[in-house]
């Protein structure tokens, strides 16, 4: 059936992405009224289950979707997950769990996701980048693991937006 929904969405978008293959958003977390879901305990105060679900980008239809408690983090939602190879998951930074990030490596498949400030990576080359579109560098990269993992190779691309009052790094494998 979502097979067949994003068939007819896909013919009615005016949004194109110049990539092949399906772009997915992968993210969780909804917000409820303890008083009414007493049994979505989160904190003493406040309820909450998780929703981990991905999107197509393409379609915005959802076409994956696993409900948790919401005390289990963001990350461990990735275990329930399928990849297809040659497909684009894009990740919020509380998704960086290295052993998951590269199951998705293994399925020939590619990640995006926000750096969190504390990664640990190893410069292995610098591209020529266009700064007046606000590209700060285009690298690859080495992650730096302490566990004995296959090494994942990424593309560091650091750049500006909203009229250069924020910076953020994307990793792609």
């Amino acid at each position: 059936m979502i097979a067949e929904a994003q068939k007819i969405c896909i013919s009615y978008t005016d949004f194109n992405l110049l990539i092949k293959g399906n772009v997915y958003v992968f993210d969780s977390t909804i917000d409820l009224c303890l008083n009414v879901f007493c049994w979505a305990t989160f904190r003493r105060a406040k309820g909450a289950v998780k929703l981990h679900t991905l999107l197509d980008i393409k379609t915005a239809i959802p076409i994956f979707m696993h409900i948790t408690p919401a005390s289990v983090h963001d990350v461990n939602g990735l275990d329930f997950l399928t990849f297809e190879t040659g497909r684009y998951y894009i990740l919020y930074r509380g998704y960086i769990g290295f052993n998951r990030l590269s199951a998705i490596d293994k399925h020939d498949a590619f990640f995006v996701i926000r750096a969190k400030v504390n990664l640990k990576f190893t410069r292995v080359s610098s591209e020529k980048h266009d700064k007046a579109n606000g590209v700060l560098c285009d690298q690859r990269m080495l992650l730096q693991m302490r566990l004995k993992l296959k090494s994942i190779s990424l593309y560091r691309h650091h750049y500006l937006y909203n009229c250069s009052y924020h910076q953020s790094n994307l990793n792609i494998n």
